[in-house]
Formats: structure tokens, C-alpha cells, sequence
């Protein structure tokens, strides 16, 4: 089953959960053991994954299906070895978490987000990548930012402070329109990043 990583969380000594977001069944979680070290190549935020699991999938997600084995569908170039594009793809892991909660398939909403996965990995200048991705997800979300209320959401920033201030203003946009979104942990490292 072809899936995104959104994050990986210790669950007992041996094993932990795994968050996705799946092509075929939307958000699942999954338990997957190994020590984190094992699983780190793997399990990066915004890796792009094919997974097999013992048993089948419940759709309605009472219980975790136990990954028997996962690999790289997508082996990137600079995604995990770039410190600016990791502290990224956490933020875009973060907001995706809070976003996708439901076990519901959306091919469109899968390809935009393996573009964006590519786009952070190949592009040489990533300083509004985060940006683009933020504006184009409010669209698949069903809360696209309409030209005529919110212009300045949709500027082109040139310096770090206007980088920061559009930054607060989509999550902020985000917040308000979706329910039980709260703003990612990884925002305040995101602020600093791209002088």
C-alpha cells in the first residue's frame, strides 16, 4: 500500500505507531517494530512508502494493522541529509497530521502531496516551497483563499519577514477554517529558517 509518512510515535519499548496518510484509505495508523534507529531511513516525515502489513486494513481504523514489511517508494537526494528541508518536511508533517484525520482515499490530494515531497527534495531554492504547499492544501481542504478577501495571502514574499508574517497568517487562515487544527510545534523552527 503506497502512503506518505506524517510521523512516528514510541509506543512500548519494541514498537511504535506509525501515522500515514495513505493512497487508497486516507489516514491510517499503523504499529511497526524496530528500534527507531532501524526505522529512521524509513520513517522520516514526508517519506514516500510502500507498505505491507500482516493481516488486512480496517477501514474504520478500531484497530492498528502491524506493518510486515515497508520500503522507499521515493528515494530522495537531499530530503535527509538537508537540515532546512528536514525542519520543512516536519512542519508540512505537523500540519498534515492535524489536517488528515479520516480513513478516507483522495488520489488527487495523494499526488499533490508526493509532488510536494519532490518539489522540497529536487527544488534548489526550498525558502517558499512551505508557502506554496500551505495555499495549495486550504484548496484540496475545501477552503481555498479566494483572490478578492485575502490578497495578502497570496503575495509573493522577498524577505524573511515577510516570509514569517504570511507564515502566521495561513496557519492562522487554517485555523479558522478547519476544525481542531492547531498550530504545529515545528512553526517557531520554521521562523527562523530562510534569511
Amino acid at each position: 500500500m503506497e502512503a506518505i509518512v506524517l510521523g512516528l510515535i514510541r509506543h512500548t519499548d519494541k514498537a511504535s505507531v506509525l501515522r500515514c496518510y495513505t493512497r487508497a484509505h486516507g489516514r491510517i495508523n499503523y504499529i511497526v517494530y524496530g528500534s527507531r534507529q532501524r526505522l529512521a531511513g524509513v520513517c522520516n516525515p514526508l517519506s514516500v512508502v510502500d507498505i505491507t502489513v500482516a493481516g488486512k486494513i480496517d477501514p474504520a481504523g478500531t484497530t492498528m494493522p502491524v506493518v510486515k514489511e515497508m520500503t522507499l517508494t521515493y528515494v530522495p537526494q537531499h530530503l535527509n541529509t538537508d537540515v532546512r528541508r528536514q525542519s520543512v518536511a516536519l512542519f508540512m508533517a505537523e500540519i498534515l497530521s492535524n489536517l488528515l484525520v479520516h480513513p478516507l482515499g483522495d488520489e488527487q490530494l495523494y499526488a499533490f502531496l508526493c509532488d510536494t515531497v519532490t518539489d522540497l527534495d529536487r527544488a534548489e531554492d526550498i525558502a517558499d516551497v512551505h508557502l506554496r504547499f500551505l495555499r495549495a492544501l486550504c484548496t484540496y481542504m475545501g477552503f481555498a483563499i479566494s483572490e478578492e478577501e485575502h490578497t495578502d495571502l497570496l503575495a509573493q514574499p522577498h524577505t524573511r519577514n515577510e516570509r514569517q508574517s504570511l507564515l502566521k497568517a495561513l496557519c492562522t487562515y487554517i485555523e479558522e477554517n478547519a476544525d481542531g487544527f492547531r498550530a504545529p510545534k515545528s512553526l517557531d523552527v520554521l521562523m527562523e529558517l530562510f534569511d
